[in-house]
């Protein structure tokens, strides 16, 4: 990755915090307490999903690449056939449980017509990965903007024409199959040999697929579970308006911890997956040390400035959700430290690993919330779920540099 990828790899990851948390705070004041919390409970559903139909995660395509970045035909053709099965399962899935164990009517309706992604937003999902692959970071990073924006715009016409809440969800349909479309275009321009054509699915390819995406598909799912567990429970233990600031807070909270995605994103290839032996230590300490710079940039900033900005970006329904923010600051720092000590299991491949911790992760978080009462049982619960997982990262981290890297004493 050169130093001008890098640079707008990080700079496109602040300008997609800024965009998202405008567009939030459009959807938030539109769509009032109660039905914002609505609409974040079917993200979640959502997200939950898209973790399930993961069964062939890009990480899988890396090791056949050739040298030019691309994949052969047979390869592209059987990942896009292979994911919309996939997604078609899981939608279907998630139909039966919207039917059996959602009442709430708008809950149902967000669920429904945000789930419709799934068919094409995954399945497209392998041109995104070789456009990066490719060096065409800067035409990825575009595209994601360019979506961005589209969907702030859609969702500005409809507040000032005052139409229906759910034309909302337009935007973000929109703003994903934008994405996957120009992907798909962009792939298409710049390796024009490429065809689309059924006959070219290969049974073999996909059994492979599956056979490797199913050592890492119950950690993602796991995890993705752990990061909605306490929205998930509280949904149906708090009024409306509480559970509308409390996802509100959290909403905050994530785009907050989202920086460390990009700084691993950014630092670890440099200075983890590139790392040898005699500068691991030497590079883990400096990755560490950026990352809890950053994290105790965000606590402060929530300590401090959460008043503000919650009325600034979700307006005055939403002030409760300042003091949720300033509680859920004390995760801030145990997920800048967990994404640096993950970096050294995903390098030595410790996947069987990843998954133990996540669903362990999982268990801590459900527990938590689940037998303690109040929205500070989903701060507490969310908060000790990463306080395990940066212990038990820590603690593998630890045997690893002892035992393959011999550089502890």
């Amino acid at each position: 990755m050169t130093f001008g990828n890098i640079i707008w790899g990080g700079g496109e990851k602040v300008v997609q915090v800024l965009l998202s948390l405008v567009f939030t705070g459009l959807t938030a004041r539109y769509f009032g307490v109660n039905l914002f919390g609505a609409y974040q409970f079917a993200l979640s559903i959502l997200l939950i999903a898209i973790s399930m139909t993961w069964l062939c995660p890009a990480e899988i395509f890396y090791s056949k690449l050739d040298t030019h970045g691309k994949l052969p035909r047979a390869i592209v053709t059987t990942s896009i056939l292979y994911r919309l099965l996939i997604s078609g399962i899981i939608f279907f899935i998630a139909l039966i449980y919207i039917f059996n164990f959602v009442n709430d009517d708008d809950k149902k309706i967000f669920i429904i017509i945000l789930l419709c992604s799934l068919l094409y937003s995954e399945p497209a999902g392998i041109f995104r990965m070789l456009l990066e692959t490719q060096g065409l970071f800067q035409v990825a990073a575009k595209i994601r903007l360019l979506a961005l924006t589209l969907k702030i715009a859609v969702a500005y016409v409809v507040i000032s024409t005052s139409a229906h809440p759910l034309f909302i969800l337009a935007a973000i349909l929109l703003e994903s199959m934008f994405t996957s479309f120009m992907c798909c275009y962009l792939y298409l321009k710049h390796n024009p040999v490429y065809r689309f054509r059924v006959a070219d699915f290969d049974f073999d390819i996909a059994k492979l697929f599956f056979q490797e995406g199913i050592k890492v598909w119950p950690g993602l799912v796991a995890m993705s579970f752990f990061l909605r567990t306490d929205r998930l429970i509280l949904e149906a233990r708090l009024d409306g308006a509480l559970y509308g600031n409390y996802v509100a807070a959290m909403s905050v909270l994530e785009q907050l911890t989202s920086i460390s995605v990009m700084l691993c994103a950014t630092l670890a290839p440099v200075l983890i997956y590139r790392a040898d032996s005699l500068d691991i230590k030497k590079n883990l300490i400096k990755f560490l040390a950026v990352s809890t710079s950053f994290a105790v940039i965000c606590i402060l900033f929530s300590l401090l400035f959460s008043g503000v900005f919650i009325k600034m970006v979700y307006g005055q329904k939403y002030i409760f959700a300042e003091q949720m923010l300033r509680y859920m600051s004390i995760s801030i720092l145990f997920v800048y430290l967990d994404s640096v000590l993950s970096t050294v299991l995903v390098k030595n491949k410790k996947y069987t690993l990843i998954s133990i911790k996540w669903i362990l992760s999982l268990c801590v978080c459900f527990v938590v919330v689940y037998f303690n009462e109040g929205w500070k049982s989903g701060v507490y619960g969310y908060a000790l779920g990463w306080c395990f997982s940066v212990v038990f990262s820590l603690v593998v981290v630890l045997r690893l540099l002892r035992s393959t890297y011999r550089i502890v004493n």
